[in-house]
Protein backbone atom coordinates (compact mmCIF):
# COMPACT_ATOMS: atom_id res chain seq x y z
CA UNK A 1 0.00 0.00 0.00
CA UNK A 2 1.45 3.59 -0.90
CA UNK A 3 2.06 5.34 2.05
CA UNK A 4 4.38 7.76 4.22
CA UNK A 5 7.74 6.22 4.61
CA UNK A 6 9.45 8.72 6.81
CA UNK A 7 8.94 11.98 8.56
CA UNK A 8 11.47 14.21 6.17
CA UNK A 9 10.88 17.50 8.17
CA UNK A 10 9.04 20.28 10.17
CA UNK A 11 9.11 24.20 9.73
CA UNK A 12 8.41 26.38 12.92
CA UNK A 13 8.47 29.84 14.13
CA UNK A 14 10.22 31.26 16.69
CA UNK A 15 10.17 34.17 18.35
CA UNK A 16 13.54 35.14 18.49
CA UNK A 17 15.12 32.30 15.99
CA UNK A 18 18.59 33.32 17.22
CA UNK A 19 18.30 32.25 20.67
CA UNK A 20 16.61 28.95 19.25
CA UNK A 21 19.55 27.98 16.37
CA UNK A 22 21.94 28.77 19.27
CA UNK A 23 20.31 26.21 21.04
CA UNK A 24 19.94 23.50 18.81
CA UNK A 25 23.82 23.98 17.67
CA UNK A 26 25.86 24.67 20.61
CA UNK A 27 23.71 22.23 23.54
CA UNK A 28 22.63 19.81 20.95
CA UNK A 29 24.82 19.86 18.57
CA UNK A 30 22.97 20.23 15.34
CA UNK A 31 24.01 22.22 12.26
CA UNK A 32 22.73 25.17 11.94
CA UNK A 33 23.00 28.06 8.76
CA UNK A 34 21.25 31.35 8.09
CA UNK A 35 18.06 31.03 5.62
CA UNK A 36 17.32 33.13 3.06
CA UNK A 37 14.05 34.75 4.86
CA UNK A 38 15.60 35.90 8.10
CA UNK A 39 15.43 32.45 9.79
CA UNK A 40 17.70 29.38 10.34
CA UNK A 41 17.98 26.49 8.70
CA UNK A 42 19.02 23.48 10.91
CA UNK A 43 20.73 19.88 10.03
CA UNK A 44 21.34 17.00 11.30
CA UNK A 45 22.68 14.69 8.53
CA UNK A 46 23.59 14.83 4.99
CA UNK A 47 19.87 16.15 3.97
CA UNK A 48 19.98 19.57 2.76
CA UNK A 49 17.54 20.69 5.44
CA UNK A 50 15.83 19.13 8.52
CA UNK A 51 13.92 22.06 10.36
CA UNK A 52 13.11 25.61 9.46
CA UNK A 53 12.95 27.79 12.13
CA UNK A 54 11.38 31.15 10.56
CA UNK A 55 10.77 34.48 12.78
CA UNK A 56 7.13 34.59 13.85
CA UNK A 57 5.12 36.11 17.02
CA UNK A 58 3.74 32.59 18.31
CA UNK A 59 6.57 29.41 18.96
CA UNK A 60 5.02 26.43 17.47
CA UNK A 61 5.05 24.27 14.08
CA UNK A 62 3.92 25.12 11.43
CA UNK A 63 4.34 22.76 8.91
CA UNK A 64 5.28 18.91 8.59
CA UNK A 65 6.97 16.85 5.72
CA UNK A 66 6.20 13.52 5.32
CA UNK A 67 8.46 11.56 2.80
CA UNK A 68 6.83 9.29 -0.06
CA UNK A 69 9.00 6.54 -1.61
CA UNK A 70 8.42 7.85 -5.00
CA UNK A 71 6.43 9.79 -7.33
CA UNK A 72 4.26 6.61 -8.19
CA UNK A 73 3.22 6.42 -4.80
CA UNK A 74 2.96 9.86 -4.19
CA UNK A 75 0.28 9.82 -6.57
CA UNK A 76 -1.81 6.64 -5.21
CA UNK A 77 -1.31 8.51 -1.51
CA UNK A 78 -3.01 11.05 -3.19
CA UNK A 79 -5.35 9.70 -4.66
CA UNK A 80 -6.58 7.68 -1.99
CA UNK A 81 -6.61 10.68 0.57
CA UNK A 82 -8.85 12.89 -2.24
CA UNK A 83 -11.16 9.45 -2.20
CA UNK A 84 -11.65 9.67 1.35
CA UNK A 85 -12.64 13.47 1.33
CA UNK A 86 -9.55 15.20 2.18
CA UNK A 87 -8.58 17.78 -0.24
CA UNK A 88 -4.95 17.76 -1.59
CA UNK A 89 -3.51 20.52 -3.42
CA UNK A 90 0.18 20.24 -5.41
CA UNK A 91 2.91 21.99 -4.07
CA UNK A 92 3.68 25.42 -6.08
CA UNK A 93 7.32 25.14 -8.51
CA UNK A 94 8.54 27.56 -5.55
CA UNK A 95 7.47 25.95 -2.75
CA UNK A 96 9.09 22.56 -3.85
CA UNK A 97 12.54 24.95 -4.70
CA UNK A 98 11.99 26.33 -1.26
CA UNK A 99 12.06 22.72 0.40
CA UNK A 100 14.67 21.20 -1.46
CA UNK A 101 12.35 18.30 -2.39
CA UNK A 102 11.36 17.13 -6.29
CA UNK A 103 7.36 17.24 -6.01
CA UNK A 104 5.04 17.23 -3.09
CA UNK A 105 1.26 17.63 -2.13
CA UNK A 106 0.11 19.92 0.16
CA UNK A 107 -3.26 18.59 2.32
CA UNK A 108 -4.45 19.98 6.09
CA UNK A 109 -4.62 17.40 9.07
CA UNK A 110 -8.10 17.29 11.35
CA UNK A 111 -6.38 19.78 13.55
CA UNK A 112 -5.50 22.46 10.62
CA UNK A 113 -1.61 21.78 10.67
CA UNK A 114 -0.36 21.70 6.88
CA UNK A 115 1.17 18.34 6.05
CA UNK A 116 3.81 18.64 2.88
CA UNK A 117 3.84 14.95 1.06
CA UNK A 118 6.84 14.67 -0.70
CA UNK A 119 9.10 12.63 -2.73
CA UNK A 120 13.08 13.31 -3.11
CA UNK A 121 14.75 15.33 -0.26
CA UNK A 122 17.78 17.00 -1.66
CA UNK A 123 21.06 15.41 -0.25
CA UNK A 124 23.46 18.26 -0.20
CA UNK A 125 25.98 16.40 2.18
CA UNK A 126 29.15 17.98 4.58
CA UNK A 127 27.19 17.55 7.82
CA UNK A 128 29.41 18.93 10.23
CA UNK A 129 27.88 18.93 13.84
CA UNK A 130 29.71 21.89 15.96
CA UNK A 131 29.52 19.30 18.75
CA UNK A 132 30.51 16.23 17.72
CA UNK A 133 27.43 14.51 17.42
CA UNK A 134 25.48 12.08 15.35
CA UNK A 135 22.40 11.65 14.87
CA UNK A 136 20.31 8.53 14.07
CA UNK A 137 17.91 9.83 10.62
CA UNK A 138 18.78 9.21 7.21
CA UNK A 139 16.02 6.25 6.18
CA UNK A 140 14.54 6.17 9.14
CA UNK A 141 13.40 10.55 8.89
CA UNK A 142 14.42 13.31 11.61
CA UNK A 143 13.27 11.52 14.55
CA UNK A 144 9.70 12.43 15.75
CA UNK A 145 7.25 14.88 16.33
CA UNK A 146 4.16 14.59 19.17
CA UNK A 147 1.22 17.14 17.88
CA UNK A 148 -2.00 17.88 20.15
CA UNK A 149 -5.16 16.80 18.39
CA UNK A 150 -8.63 18.89 18.76
CA UNK A 151 -10.10 15.51 17.60
CA UNK A 152 -7.87 12.72 18.26
CA UNK A 153 -10.26 10.00 16.75
CA UNK A 154 -10.58 12.13 13.94
CA UNK A 155 -6.79 12.30 13.59
CA UNK A 156 -5.76 9.08 14.47
CA UNK A 157 -7.72 7.90 11.10
CA UNK A 158 -7.01 10.77 9.49
CA UNK A 159 -3.47 9.04 9.81
CA UNK A 160 -3.72 5.87 9.22
CA UNK A 161 -5.14 7.05 5.72
CA UNK A 162 -1.61 8.16 4.92
CA UNK A 163 -0.77 4.84 6.07
CA UNK A 164 0.27 5.04 9.54
CA UNK A 165 -0.11 2.26 11.78
CA UNK A 166 -0.43 2.38 15.72
CA UNK A 167 2.76 0.95 17.54
CA UNK A 168 1.26 1.05 21.16
CA UNK A 169 -0.37 3.38 23.46
CA UNK A 170 0.38 5.24 26.81
CA UNK A 171 -2.84 6.18 29.17
CA UNK A 172 -1.70 8.41 32.42
CA UNK A 173 -5.39 9.72 33.78
CA UNK A 174 -7.91 10.34 31.45
CA UNK A 175 -5.46 10.67 28.51
CA UNK A 176 -4.13 8.48 26.11
CA UNK A 177 -1.49 8.98 23.49
CA UNK A 178 -1.47 7.41 20.56
CA UNK A 179 1.88 6.25 18.66
CA UNK A 180 2.40 5.22 15.25
CA UNK A 181 5.21 4.80 13.05
CA UNK A 182 5.44 4.97 9.26
CA UNK A 183 9.00 2.40 8.93
CA UNK A 184 10.99 0.66 11.62
CA UNK A 185 11.65 3.60 13.89
CA UNK A 186 9.00 3.04 16.91
CA UNK A 187 7.59 6.16 16.18
CA UNK A 188 7.66 8.82 13.97
CA UNK A 189 4.38 10.57 15.17
CA UNK A 190 2.24 10.56 18.37
CA UNK A 191 -0.73 12.01 18.70
CA UNK A 192 -2.19 13.87 22.17
CA UNK A 193 -5.97 14.86 23.00
CA UNK A 194 -7.16 18.15 24.15
CA UNK A 195 -5.59 20.33 21.85
CA UNK A 196 -5.80 24.17 23.16
CA UNK A 197 -3.83 26.62 20.64
CA UNK A 198 -0.51 24.65 20.40
CA UNK A 199 -0.01 22.30 17.51
CA UNK A 200 3.45 20.71 18.88
CA UNK A 201 4.15 18.60 22.34
CA UNK A 202 7.16 17.95 21.45
CA UNK A 203 9.93 17.10 18.72
CA UNK A 204 12.58 14.22 19.14
CA UNK A 205 16.65 13.92 17.82
CA UNK A 206 18.05 10.80 18.07
CA UNK A 207 21.80 10.04 18.28
CA UNK A 208 24.21 7.30 18.39
CA UNK A 209 25.67 7.14 21.88
CA UNK A 210 24.97 7.00 25.26
CA UNK A 211 27.68 9.48 26.43
CA UNK A 212 25.86 11.83 23.45
CA UNK A 213 22.82 11.78 25.98
CA UNK A 214 24.72 12.41 28.58
CA UNK A 215 27.10 15.00 27.69
CA UNK A 216 24.24 17.54 26.11
CA UNK A 217 22.37 17.26 29.05
CA UNK A 218 25.26 18.69 31.06
CA UNK A 219 25.32 21.28 28.93
CA UNK A 220 21.90 21.87 28.74
CA UNK A 221 21.66 21.59 32.85
CA UNK A 222 24.14 24.19 32.95
CA UNK A 223 22.46 26.81 31.31
CA UNK A 224 19.02 25.74 32.66
CA UNK A 225 17.39 24.28 29.47
CA UNK A 226 16.91 20.69 30.69
CA UNK A 227 13.42 20.70 31.09
CA UNK A 228 13.78 16.83 32.53
CA UNK A 229 15.95 14.46 34.24
CA UNK A 230 17.41 11.71 31.89
CA UNK A 231 15.10 8.60 32.28
CA UNK A 232 13.74 5.47 29.83
CA UNK A 233 10.32 5.46 28.68
CA UNK A 234 8.27 2.74 28.69
CA UNK A 235 7.13 2.18 25.47
CA UNK A 236 10.06 2.76 22.57
CA UNK A 237 12.79 2.14 25.50
CA UNK A 238 14.58 6.28 24.15
CA UNK A 239 17.18 6.83 26.55
CA UNK A 240 16.43 10.51 27.23
CA UNK A 241 16.06 14.04 28.37
CA UNK A 242 13.80 17.00 27.55
CA UNK A 243 15.25 20.14 26.34
CA UNK A 244 13.07 23.91 26.42
CA UNK A 245 14.30 25.75 23.74
CA UNK A 246 13.98 29.62 24.40
CA UNK A 247 10.49 31.26 24.86
CA UNK A 248 9.15 27.73 23.98
CA UNK A 249 6.29 25.91 25.90
CA UNK A 250 7.32 22.62 23.53
CA UNK A 251 10.29 20.77 24.18
CA UNK A 252 12.70 18.67 22.15
CA UNK A 253 13.54 15.14 23.56
CA UNK A 254 17.05 14.22 22.93
CA UNK A 255 17.53 10.43 23.50
CA UNK A 256 19.44 7.29 22.35
CA UNK A 257 18.70 3.62 21.57
CA UNK A 258 14.91 3.80 20.77
CA UNK A 259 13.24 0.60 19.68
CA UNK A 260 13.04 -0.72 15.90
CA UNK A 261 10.19 -3.12 15.24
CA UNK A 262 9.35 -5.45 12.69
CA UNK A 263 5.91 -5.65 10.51
CA UNK A 264 4.48 -7.90 12.93
CA UNK A 265 3.54 -5.69 16.30
CA UNK A 266 1.27 -6.63 19.35
CA UNK A 267 -0.38 -3.48 20.01
CA UNK A 268 -0.32 -2.65 23.90
CA UNK A 269 -1.19 -0.08 26.46
CA UNK A 270 0.80 1.01 28.97
CA UNK A 271 0.18 3.16 32.20
CA UNK A 272 3.51 5.25 32.69
CA UNK A 273 4.73 6.79 30.41
CA UNK A 274 8.61 6.01 32.09
CA UNK A 275 10.29 2.92 33.79
CA UNK A 276 12.17 6.23 35.59
CA UNK A 277 13.87 9.24 35.47
CA UNK A 278 11.92 12.19 32.98
CA UNK A 279 11.45 14.33 36.24
CA UNK A 280 10.39 17.59 35.31
CA UNK A 281 13.11 20.14 36.16
CA UNK A 282 11.85 23.19 34.74
CA UNK A 283 7.11 23.35 34.58
CA UNK A 284 6.29 20.48 31.97
CA UNK A 285 2.78 20.29 30.04
CA UNK A 286 1.41 16.91 28.22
Amino acid sequence: MSRVRALAYVGLTATDPPAWGDCAARLLGAQVVPSATDGLVVRIDDRAARLWVEPGEVNDLQFVGWEVADEQELGALVDRMNKAGHAVEPMTQAETVARHVRAGFVVADPSGLRLELVVEPAVAGGFVSPQGVAFVAGDLGLGHVVLYCDDVHESLEFYQTLGFRVSDRVKVGRIEVQFLRCNSRHHSLALVPGRTSMHLQHLMFEVVTVDMVGQAFDRCEAESRAQSTIGRHTNDLMFSFYVQPPACRYTIEYGYGGRVLGEDVTVVSYDSTSWWGHKDILPGQL
